[in-house]
């Protein structure tokens, strides 16, 4: 503990200031908590639709989604 010239131990030396400091700490990392978890919600819902517009493309480069080249129409 601190010692101040007057004896007194129980408080620091820092100036005190009223607790309402810990509830801002408390709120802050409250809300960080949300924006992560929104994050993380908005990153999976983000892979989600990929994987629904991965099924949903029109196969590309000329192959079919089973990756065997698509028979030529023969007329």
């Amino acid at each position: 503990p601190d010692q101040k010239p007057g004896g007194d131990t129980d408080k620091p030396t820092v100036p005190s200031e009223p607790d309402h400091n810990q509830e801002h700490d408390h709120n802050q990392s409250h809300n960080a908590s949300l924006r992560k978890q929104a994050e993380v919600n908005s990153l999976r819902q983000g892979a989600a639709n990929a994987q629904v517009t991965q099924m949903n493309r029109a196969s590309q480069d000329g192959f079919h989604a089973a990756g065997s080249p698509p028979v030529p129409v023969s007329r």
